[in-house]
């Protein structure tokens, strides 16, 4: 029979530490049309914790184990088994509506194990005599799989009424890590979910030069200044809590991982080295024509008052690509083709930092990655690939005043592949007409 529910779920989470071990789910349900007397609300965990490769193998070592006092519940992964162990079990933590102490309602637990040899029944008479039980199942022993609910009522809901309350999905390493994080996550509701906040990310600007990058983020007018950012959330009254700068790089991608390059802090306190700011960082000794990604983030001072660590701006919403390189020269001359000899043999997007790498959101190599470079091109030009034979392979249009080179994916105008051989290239200067021919190898 059709109970005229609406069910609104949000979701909260957190993007640094301590808060990102855990997701706060928040369930409005509202009557539409019956007054509903004697209601139970049931939350279904099927956990399956650990790696998952083919098949539901991995899942069928796990185990079941709830906490009472906290209605907190855990799907823990066995040692051992095809998955190995996992770092963190899966927790549950239900809350009690609001106006609703815990200790007014019944709370039931029931595990089932997987597999398909135990689940909540299929009919909702059958359903609803479990979730208005009242029993708290003992712990699962053997690891057969994890699968429960959690069930709290009874309460009224006359139509048009709404009953809200939350649910911590919480992780952690191992079992004393969930729990520690169900203990904030507790601090977290109490606090109405205010709490201190990081700094804005400082207006990073990035300046290519030859064979180095000049990083700054010193505010300039209309830019965000996180130096001067105040949180009104936090319990020992720094309304500005900024404390440092924290210089990142990575050779892979803006996803890192992350090289920590420099960390500049406030000076006289009593948080970090106080080495005093800086607002400017240039690292020397790049291979020209690679790319390289950079971050600078904001910190903050600790909560002491709250116990609440130093919070950091994201190292990714402020990461930037950057292509150190040579300015073009005047005109022809001295363009080459690099690798030359181009080599099949060689794994060139294993290089660090690549040489070759995956276009777009691909994360494995394909063959039209291949990569050849024309360098020390002059501001406009043309270069045109031929065969020994003098066979047209390929034109190249370039015109950019600060990147003096092109690269070329071995690949024909016709998008074929090209062949193993010794290939020809002419390279003309738009501007002045000269013209300059040189020759490279491809060994695949």
């Amino acid at each position: 029979i059709p109970l005229f529910l609406d069910v609104i779920q949000t979701s909260y989470s957190w993007g640094s530490t301590p808060l990102d071990e855990m997701i706060v789910y928040k369930f409005y349900v509202i009557s539409r049309k019956y007054n509903l007397k004697d209601v139970y609300i049931a939350y279904w965990l099927d956990g399956n914790v650990g790696y998952r490769s083919n098949g539901w193998d991995f899942a069928l070592d796990d185990y079941s184990v709830y906490y009472p006092d906290r209605k907190l519940g855990l799907s823990i992964d066995y040692p051992g088994g095809v998955d190995g162990q996992a770092i963190s079990p899966i927790g549950v933590k239900v809350y009690p509506p609001n106006n609703f102490r815990s200790d007014s309602l019944k709370w039931t637990f029931n595990w089932y194990p997987g597999g398909g040899r135990g689940a909540p029944a299929g009919q909702d008479p059958i359903r609803y005599l479990e979730m208005s039980s009242g029993r708290i199942m003992e712990n699962q022993v053997e690891p057969i799989g994890s699968q429960f609910i959690i069930s709290f009522g009874p309460f009224n809901l006359n139509a048009g009424d709404t009953v809200s309350f939350y649910v911590g999905e919480i992780l952690g390493k191992g079992i004393e890590g969930v729990l520690k994080n169900a203990d904030r996550l507790d601090w977290l509701i109490r606090q109405n979910f205010r709490v201190p906040s990081s700094p804005p990310n400082p207006p990073l600007r990035v300046e290519e030069k030859n064979r180095k990058v000049i990083l700054k983020w010193n505010p300039r007018e209309g830019d965000v200044n996180p130096e001067t950012y105040l949180d009104p959330y936090r319990a020992d009254s720094s309304l500005k809590p900024f404390e440092g700068y924290r210089v990142y790089k990575s050779t892979r991608s803006s996803a890192g991982p992350w090289t920590l390059l420099a960390e500049y802090d406030l000076p006289d306190n009593k948080f970090g080295y106080n080495t005093g700011l800086q607002h400017e960082y240039t690292d020397l000794g790049l291979l020209n024509n690679f790319e390289y990604y950079y971050s600078v983030t904001a910190f903050s001072k600790p909560d002491t008052a709250s116990d609440f660590p130093s919070q950091e701006s994201s190292i990714y919403r402020n990461a930037k690509v950057v292509v150190p390189g040579a300015e073009p020269p005047p005109t022809v001359g001295q363009v080459a083709a690099v690798p030359n000899p181009y080599r099949g043999d060689i794994a060139y997007h294993t290089y660090d930092p690549q040489w070759e790498k995956p276009a777009g959101t691909r994360d494995r190599w394909m063959e039209q990655d291949r990569r050849i470079q024309f360098i020390n091109l002059p501001v406009q030009c043309e270069i045109k690939i031929f065969t020994l034979a003098g066979d047209l392979v390929g034109t190249i249009y370039h015109d950019n005043p600060t990147k003096g080179y092109e690269d070329w994916n071995l690949t024909s105008s016709v998008g074929q592949a090209v062949s193993s051989g010794i290939y020809l290239f002419t390279v003309e200067d738009k501007n002045n007409g000269k013209i300059q021919v040189g020759k490279f190898v491809i060994i695949k």
